[in-house]
Parts: structure tokens; C-alpha cells; sequence
């Protein structure tokens, strides 16, 4: 999903600098959420990989039309060879040093490097070297559906899951968050994740799906597109993108007690919480997420798909970060404060322990912080204050 976020306002560049063109988005069916509506893109290609029969007609389409170029932004070899499989007569993608699978390079005949700190700057960087002349830094999302109950006046909007479960903020600390903002700012927190998943945060062993951190669509409307991990090819201009979405989040640490896990399964396992409740769980789909992030007063958001969709949308809050760089994956925009251990080491190593800088990061500071960004925000204090 983040992917996704990253390449909208370089695909809306393109767009913009091939006047008359027609720019084609390909993309795996879960993601057509988030281009629903979109102005800069012409038509949408599912990609469908799950048998013989949805490959089939996902190459049927790419090959559909003559395409001038594509333009792969992720650097994976599954989006160059979907890139390569449109015939395309240029493909431009990242120089051997900047690709995230060495072999995707190998489709490319023009390579290209950045010296931008942030994706989404490499995306525009990218999408100059094949001729977008002005960068347009819009993103163009959708509205959104709502499709689980939310509190009737404001609230604070938290997505716990991430990509691995090392960027995750242990779960507890969202409950002590919640009661801190219920007392001083008479604001519920609300999580949110996809259908099932927040009542697999209790459990006693890590939660396991052939497809972690999907975030489901409701029954897809024929005239969208969906879908992650693919490139947007067009008559004038093609662009591959793949989206890599939060996680299904294990269960609290194992040194986590049974009073714990009992708490937790009591708060989630209400299906409409009491307007006193200091949390509020909210299972959605995309649309649903969306729809709750606009109305969101902030967002909690660690380095995951549902925190750049916030950043996307311009919501005040707070980004918490640990072992990921949030000069290269943080939120983008300005509107919401990073928080990181001073001490955190960066790395990208998938690992299944939450890290240990994100354990530092305490939830008084996170609500201090997401005082002052509400007060920021607002123009006004919206909080008490000790």
C-alpha cells in the first residue's frame, strides 16, 4: 500500500507532462481502493496471480494496446517483468544500486539513480528521467466508505500493524495511549485493521495467513482497477509500482501476562464499544480505512501503508519509527512528528521480535506529542494540561 501512496504524485507528473497521453496503471486486485477515481490515470490492469486463467487475461490486457514506455518505481523483479510483459518500447527503473532485487534491472533499458533522501522524491526523480517536466506532488485519493461504526464526534485513529513485526509499538502501550487521551482530551483511540485481525493480537501465538497485512475491499465495482505490485503502462507512458502493505501483527510479547491478554480480548471483542470506552476497535477494508482516516481528528501511525495514507492526506499526528529510516520511509509532507529512539539502529532485516527502539518509545511522549499536534492543528488547546 505504501508503494502505492509513494508513486501517486509521480504518476500524476507523468501524466501532467505527456499531454493527450493515456497512462495505465497495472496493479494487484486488493490495492483498485486507492486509485478509484484517480484523474491521472486512464485505465487500470488487474493483475490477477493467484492461477493460469487470471495470468492469462492479465497478459492479454497488458498486451492490449502499443505502449511507448513503462516506468517501474519499485525495483522488484515481479513488477520489471510485468513491466517487460506489456512490450513497452523503453522501460525505466533504478540503477543497479538503488533496485531492491538486483535481477528486476535486467528488463530496464534506462537506468536511473537518485540523490533524493525520500521515496517519494526518487519517484519523481524517476518519472523526470522519462520526461515528466514539472513535478506535481498531489495525491489524488479516493473518499473512502465507511464500513464498521466510528464515534460520533472526533477521534484518534491508530493502525498497530505493520510490514514485520519489528516496526510494531507493543500493544499495550495503545491501550495505556487510549486511557491518556479518554482522560485529558476526551478523545477515544481507535484501531483499526483488516477483518479478523485485531482479535489475533490476544492470542497466545504469533497470527499466520498466506497473505499478511491485506487489507480486503468490499465487492469491487467492475469500472475500478485494483491491486498492488504492478506497473502503470499507458499509450504515452507506463509506470510499474508494487505496494507492500502493514502486516498481520504476531501476539504481545511473549513476557506479556494472561491479565494482559484478557484485557485486550475484552476491549476487542465488543462489537460496538460504549461511549466511555477509552478504545475503539474498527475491522475495515480499504475503503473503510480510508473513510476512517479522513475523519480521524489524528493518527497514530507506525512505518506501515495506513501511516502514509494519513501522511498522504495531510492529518496531524504522529509517525512512530525504530529500525526503518524515516528520512527515507517516513511520512511525507510534514503534517505528522516522528517519533525514534535516539538510539535506534536502521535496518530493513525482516525480523519477528518487535525492536527494541520501539519499545523505548514511551506512551506519555507519544500523547504529548499528539497534544501538541492536535493544539497545532487546531489553533487551540484541545487538551488539559498537568
Amino acid at each position: 500500500m505504501g508503494d502505492i501512496v509513494h508513486a501517486l504524485p509521480a504518476v500524476a507528473s507523468l501524466k501532467q507532462g505527456f499531454p493527450g497521453s493515456h497512462l495505465t496503471w497495472a496493479i494487484e486486485p486488493q490495492w483498485a481502493a486507492l486509485l478509484e477515481g484517480n484523474p491521472f490515470v486512464d485505465r487500470v490492469i488487474l493483475l490477477r496471480r493467484r492461477d493460469a486463467a487470471g495470468l492469462l487475461e492479465s497478459l492479454r490486457q497488458l498486451r492490449s494496446a502499443p505502449f511507448d514506455f513503462a516506468v517501474d518505481f519499485q525495483g522488484l523483479l515481479k513488477s520489471a517483468v510485468v513491466a517487460a510483459a506489456a512490450r513497452p518500447e523503453r522501460i525505466f527503473g533504478w540503477d543497479r544500486g538503488q533496485l531492491r532485487e538486483a535481477a528486476a534491472g535486467v528488463f530496464y533499458t534506462h537506468r536511473v539513480s537518485s540523490a533524493a533522501a525520500h521515496v517519494v522524491d526518487r519517484n519523481l526523480d524517476l518519472a523526470a528521467a522519462a520526461g515528466a517536466t514539472h513535478p506535481l506532488r498531489v495525491f489524488p485519493l479516493p473518499p473512502g466508505q465507511s464500513e464498521a461504526p466510528l464515534p460520533e464526534g472526533d477521534f484518534v485513529l491508530a493502525s498497530p500493524m505493520a510490514g514485520w513485526r519489528a516496526k510494531q509499538w507493543p500493544l499495550e502501550n495503545y491501550l495505556t495511549l487510549g486511557g491518556l487521551l479518554l482522560r485529558e482530551c476526551k478523545l477515544p483511540l481507535v484501531l483499526n485493521g483488516p477483518p479478523g485481525s485485531l482479535y489475533g493480537l490476544t492470542d497466545e501465538s504469533p497470527l499466520r495467513t498466506r497473505n499478511p497485512g491485506v487489507y480486503p475491499t468490499l465487492p469491487p465495482n467492475d469500472s475500478l482497477a485494483s491491486g498492488a505490485g504492478a506497473p502503470v503502462f499507458g499509450s504515452e507512458t507506463d509506470s510499474a509500482c508494487q505496494p507492500a502493505f502493514s502486516g498481520i501483527p504476531a501476539a504481545p510479547p511473549e513476557t506479556a501476562d494472561r491479565s494482559l491478554r484478557s484485557r485486550l480480548r475484552r476491549v476487542l471483542s465488543e462489537p460496538r464499544p460504549k461511549g466511555a470506552d477509552a478504545v475503539w476497535p474498527h475491522a475495515s477494508g480499504l475503503p473503510g480505512l480510508i473513510d476512517a482516516t479522513r475523519r480521524a481528528a489524528a493518527v497514530v501511525g507506525v512505518d506501515s501503508g495506513p501511516m502514509h495514507l494519513a501522511a498522504a492526506l495531510g492529518k496531524p499526528g504522529v509517525a512512530l519509527f525504530g529500525p526503518t529510516d524515516p528520512a527515507r520511509n517516513g511520512p511525507y509532507g510534514g503534517s505528522l512528528r516522528v517519533l525514534r529512539w535516539p538510539s535506534a539502529v536502521t535496518t530493513y532485516k525482516r525480523f519477528d521480535e518487535i525492536d527494541e527502539s520501539m519499545r523505548h518509545i514511551a506512551p506519555e511522549e507519544v500523547f504529548e506529542s499528539l497534544r501538541a499536534a492536535l493544539e497545532s492543528a487546531r489553533g487551540d488547546s484541545v487538551c488539559s494540561h498537568r
